[in-house]
């Protein structure tokens, strides 16, 4: 198996002129051209919000095979509301951070503009 190369530039989101790049997304330096102080970053998502699912499920699904307090088809009226407050949490926080994300390009579009115009 080969090893991925790393690039050692990569183009500024800002100027698009090719800028330093060390290996982590939003660190230092800074673009030397435009002076970006994020001149990359990541549009996708790097966090793990999924492994609280796993987890859940994982555990459900050996309590309903192994059945260690003999509830049967009871468990369901305990992991059934437990799944509906995680998906409601994880679903509230990516609600949230949308609109965080929304207010930030509105404020960065009413600078630019201001700036420009």
């Amino acid at each position: 198996m080969s090893e991925v190369e790393m690039p050692d530039e990569l183009p500024c989101e800002k100027c698009g002129k090719m800028t330093a790049y060390d290996g982590l997304v939003g660190s230092l330096p800074p673009c030397e051209h435009c002076g970006a102080q994020t001149p990359h970053t990541m549009t996708g998502s790097t966090g793990c919000w999924g492994i609280p699912f796993l987890v859940f499920f994982v555990g459900a699904f050996l309590m309903v095979l192994i059945d260690p307090f003999g509830m049967g088809e009871g468990a369901i009226i305990i992991l059934f509301p437990i799944f509906f407050l995680m998906f409601l949490a994880l679903f509230s926080l990516f609600i949230f951070v949308g609109l965080k994300v929304k207010r930030e390009e509105r404020k960065k579009a009413a600078k630019e503009k201001s700036l420009g115009g």
